[in-house]
């Protein structure tokens, strides 16, 4: 049986589970590291590996996930956490030097996410121009409150874009996230709207581009996000620099 990965995300807890079925082995290993890294690169809150309908065939197998948790944690900053393991998957995880925590289940996982108090805010607005305020304003406040006063005024400008984007192009109601990781700060817009910008070409994207050191955009199947993230600090404790890329990342399931 192929593997089959099915992510969703939640925007109130800024917390994205990916769930994970089928057959984890030589041949599927790297699907179940590319779908966890994928995720995790979104910088949420965290992600969730829900692994209880996976059958593994030995542990060079399930050390793919493994190696998807330490690349998102080094990489983007992002906990990725394990659960809902069937007892020989878990004694596979729990082995070896690399060995790995298994959460009982989801709900477990959740509320260990939320006890490191993860920094995730988000807010829900209409297509009206007062909204890019609102935006901005979000972003912002985040900034104040996470002691990244060096980021703000650039974090503040991404989001009035996005924002601002939503609202002349899009036309629907959109949600503003931003969440803090080890790595980046991450400000993100999400609409109904499947039109997908060809690329940084308007005055707005152009901006984003600028400033942010990775952005991209999401297919959702009811709609998009588009999402920047700003570098925590660059050489010498400095700002990050601009060395954007932008690509479109697949359909996944629809957000709660």
């Amino acid at each position: 049986m192929a593997l089959r990965c099915l992510p969703r995300r939640d925007l109130t807890s800024g917390v994205t589970t990916v769930r994970l079925t089928g057959d984890l082995d030589a041949r599927t290993a790297s699907d179940a590291r590319e779908a966890i890294e994928g995720q995790a690169a979104e910088c949420p809150a965290a992600v969730i590996v829900d692994v209880g309908g996976v059958r593994a065939a030995d542990a060079a197998s399930c050390d793919a996930l493994i190696r998807a948790r330490d690349t998102a944690a080094d990489r983007w900053g992002v906990p990725v956490l394990l659960c809902s393991a069937p007892p020989d998957l878990a004694g596979l995880l729990g082995a070896g030097r690399r060995r790995a925590t298994v959460y009982p289940d989801q709900h477990r996982a959740v509320r260990a996410v939320a006890a490191t108090v993860p920094r995730w805010q988000y807010l829900q607005l209409p297509p009206v121009p007062e909204a890019v305020s609102d935006a901005r304003g979000l972003v912002g406040d985040a900034c104040l409150s996470w002691g990244l006063t060096r980021l703000r005024d650039a974090a503040r400008l991404v989001a009035t874009e996005l924002a601002a984007n939503a609202v002349r192009h899009a036309r629907t109601e959109f949600a503003v996230t931003t969440s803090l990781s080890d790595v980046y700060l991450r400000v993100g817009v999400q609409d109904g709207s499947p039109v997908i910008p060809p690329g940084p070409t308007g005055r707005g994207l152009m901006i984003v581009a600028r400033l942010a050191e990775h952005w991209t955009t999401v297919r959702l199947p009811a709609g998009k996000l588009i999402l920047a993230l700003l570098r925590r600090r660059g050489p010498a404790g400095t700002p990050g620099h601009a060395a954007t890329s932008m690509k479109i990342l697949p359909v996944s399931s629809p957000t709660r």
